[in-house]
């Protein structure tokens, strides 16, 4: 019967990345199934990457003077119409 092993998969994942191995051979080395290695770090990469955010522009022809109008979730950000091009980028870069 195979054994149930917990692994701390953020380590261990850092360790292939820095072993030089391939990852047919790090497994075998660890002795690790790697097709299940293999869903495990594409799981890993795949939470790295930053994610993206479904954006919708909707038109306000009762008042266009509103500004920009943010949402995210629960999040709601409302932008002045006087606000710059540049700060709406400054905004969203320390945001992301």
């Amino acid at each position: 019967m195979a054994s149930n092993r917990k692994y701390n998969w953020p380590v261990l994942l850092e360790e292939f990345e820095n072993s030089g191995l391939t990852q047919t051979q790090f497994c075998k080395d660890k002795n690790i199934n790697p097709r299940y290695f293999s869903v495990r770090r594409s799981k890993h990469l795949a939470a790295k990457r930053p994610g993206f955010a479904k954006v919708a522009l909707a038109t306000a022809s009762s008042n266009p003077t509103t500004g920009i109008t943010i949402e995210v979730g629960r999040c709601k950000i409302q932008c002045p119409p006087s606000l710059s091009v540049h700060a709406l980028a400054a905004l969203i870069h320390s945001l992301a």
